[in-house]
């Protein structure tokens, strides 16, 4: 398999953009320890899932999340992360690269989805049945 779309982006400092909920992107590793990187603009306390799918036989993509200095914030995980954004934060690093790095070209292509993860009731909310209609 030759490179996908998204090359050269084998670096924090080449990753390409990646918007929320914008649809997934069809990558693969075409060669030997290519690693994809993503850029994702964020908000203070947003929780954002990071989802690998459509798994090619010969992939196993590992995902890890760095903020834009390049330190790690979290540890890697296969093919689904939350991430929950700190305060201040703009903008995230998310690396995806084939745990078994000496494994590439074709069978390894994958679908990368980023998207605003749902979440339950906030601190503070309250839940429960209206027991009056709106008129």
């Amino acid at each position: 398999a030759g490179p996908d779309p998204y090359e050269v982006d084998d670096s924090p400092d080449t990753a390409t953009w990646a918007g929320l909920n914008g649809g997934s992107q069809v990558r693969n590793f075409h060669d030997a320890g290519d690693e994809d990187w993503v850029r994702i603009g964020v908000t203070s306390f947003m929780p954002v899932g990071i989802e690998v799918l459509s798994i090619g036989p010969q992939a196993a993509p590992e995902i890890a999340v760095f903020d834009a200095t390049g330190t790690q914030l979290l540890t890697e995980g296969t093919e689904f992360v939350v991430y929950e954004v700190e305060s201040g934060v703009t903008a995230i690093l998310v690396r995806i690269r084939n745990s078994t790095h000496d494994i590439f070209g074709g069978g390894t292509s994958y679908s990368l989805s980023t998207y605003l993860q749902e979440q339950g009731p906030l601190p503070g909310s309250v839940v429960g049945t209206v027991l009056q209609g709106f008129e």
